[in-house]
């Protein structure tokens, strides 16, 4: 896989798995908002507990922001890889082609058609490519 490529795949892990754990913070918070409400009911004098309680609801959807940038992060980062792994399968499925067209003694023109299309893929370097040279020596 092409290193950037790569690095954006690792990057959405890496956003997924932060969002995880601000979901859980969040979780974790709201739960600590909820006890500190029903301590406050029960101790209606002391307003301290009520601004805690506050505090951690407030905390909860911070986190849950958070927890939601951060998905959309790593949406942002998959789109680019899973357009990547739809090309190599397409390119891949290209010169299985190519290898059939080859077996019936294919034309020029075919081969430089489907050279075109390996080409608008930007994927010259790719070992899909070298592979396409070697099957097909009409072109080279």
């Amino acid at each position: 896989m092409l290193e950037p490529i790569h690095e954006l795949q690792q990057l959405a892990v890496f956003y997924r798995k932060k969002s995880e754990n601000n979901v859980q913070e969040a979780s974790d918070s709201r739960n600590k908002a909820e006890e500190l409400f029903d301590s406050a009911r029960n101790n209606p004098q002391d307003k301290d507990i009520e601004k805690l309680a506050q505090s951690f609801l407030s905390n909860a959807e911070k986190y849950e922001k958070i927890a939601a940038e951060q998905l959309e992060l790593a949406s942002i980062c998959e789109n680019p890889v899973a357009q990547y792994q739809d090309t190599i399968r397409s390119l891949e499925n290209l010169i299985h082609k190519i290898r059939g067209c080859q077996k019936a003694r294919c034309s020029n023109d075919v081969c430089r058609e489907i050279l075109t299309l390996i080409e608008t893929f930007c994927l010259e370097e790719s070992e899909q490519y070298e592979n396409y040279k070697q099957c097909c020596g009409d072109i080279n």
